[in-house]
């Protein structure tokens, strides 16, 4: 039977709307992929955005652990100095407040001889005058000082007493050069060296 025009035509607006409708479709699905796509998109730049930040913070947090830890022990090791010093500084204190009694001690000749000889042994001159506290002085004037110029082969004499200290100032005759070997010079001048090993006896620690 043959379909009339109208017929034709409502069959092909039928094929038109179909095909409108099926492209619509396709683009609906299209549109859907593409909004869920951008919203996974969305999601993961948030969550990586979000991951840097607390990676971030963490560093800074370990950063300024770091910072303040090392602060600590800064400041714990320079208190710990500071504590030793004044340590040390009340041993040499004490020890220098023992030498005006080193007098009495029964080897103390033979100490003075050694500081008289170490004293002069620093200048390059055949005439030497020692000066000493008064009670190392009572010891030289005994001939001991003679004796030990004949020993050395110096000339040897006897000046005024010292004013403080304890032991000898071996100086020339024109006072122009001297060496100080009085105990309290000779702690001074071994005091660095010293500091180690009377704190490792102070603190039982071994050397």
């Amino acid at each position: 039977m043959t379909r009339t025009i109208e017929e034709e035509l409502q069959s092909l607006m039928h094929s038109l709307l179909g095909e409108a409708q099926s492209e619509a479709e396709n683009l609906k699905d299209k549109a859907a992929k593409s909004a869920d796509e951008l919203l996974r998109k969305a999601q993961q730049q948030a969550l990586d955005e979000r991951n840097a930040a607390l990676a971030d913070a963490h560093q800074q947090a370990e950063a300024r652990r770091r910072q303040l830890l090392a602060t600590a022990q800064q400041q714990a090791q320079m208190l710990w100095l500071k504590k030793r010093e004044e340590i040390l500084e009340r041993v040499f204190n004490r020890a220098q407040k023992e030498f005006s009694t080193v007098a009495d001690w029964a080897d103390y000749p033979n100490v003075l001889r050694q500081l008289v000889e170490e004293a002069v042994s620093h200048l390059d001159v055949k005439e030497i005058r020692v000066r000493a506290d008064l009670c190392s002085a009572k010891y030289l004037a005994d001939g001991t000082l003679d004796e030990l110029g004949r020993k050395l082969k110096l000339t040897l004499s006897l000046g005024e007493p010292l004013p403080h200290g304890t032991g000898v100032i071996a100086e020339t005759l024109d006072g122009h050069q001297q060496f100080d070997n009085t105990l309290e010079a000779r702690l001074s001048r071994m005091k660095d060296s010293l500091r180690v090993p009377v704190y490792q006896i102070l603190t039982g620690e071994t050397p």
